[in-house]
């Protein structure tokens, strides 16, 4: 496994980390680790596939929007002027125990998507940006997140069940 710190500015990303990481890096443990036994390898290989297309539409999303940030950012670095907010405190900060690589990829989603927001926040306080654009973000990244964290729980409850029918239907020794 793998120890990783993890601090987040950004209140809304600090929550969503707190509610959904914990479950998804647990999700996708399972199902890499043991998703095969229960359901066989070709399913656990669709869950997978399923779980890492969603991060990556996550990361795509996330390069694409901080490409164009850091373009403007670039163009005022040189302002005297410029408004950089800070933060006294952070939203999240944890030490988390990463056991996939793939759960890495989400971590590191989550820190990128708190620089995005942070540098958003720089073009607001410059008058750059409307502060609804902050508000589509964040729930943009609440959206992509939950729904990560959903099909995970699903995908461990459809194994559940699929356990428990299968003891059921054993004959009693």
């Amino acid at each position: 496994s793998l120890i990783r710190n993890v601090e987040l500015q950004e209140r809304v990303i600090g929550s969503a980390f707190e509610r959904y990481y914990a479950s998804i890096e647990h999700g996708i443990h399972f199902i890499s680790k043991l998703g095969g036994f229960f359901v066989g390898d070709a399913n656990a290989d669709k869950l997978l596939e399923s779980i890492k297309t969603k991060i990556t539409e996550m990361e795509q999303r996330l390069a694409a929007e901080t490409g164009q940030i850091s373009v403007v950012l670039e163009v005022h670095a040189e302002n005297a002027d410029w408004i950089v907010p800070e933060y006294t405190n952070p939203a999240a900060k944890h030490q988390i125990q990463i056991r996939t690589p793939l759960a890495n990829r989400v971590a590191s989603a989550f820190v990128k998507q708190d620089q995005y927001l942070q540098q958003l926040n720089q073009l607001v306080w410059n008058g750059e940006a409307e502060g609804d654009a902050i508000e589509q973000s964040e729930y943009q990244i609440k959206k992509e997140v939950r729904d990560l964290a959903q099909f995970i729980a699903r995908a461990l409850r459809g194994i559940q069940n699929k356990t428990e029918a299968k003891k059921a239907a054993a004959p009693a020794e």
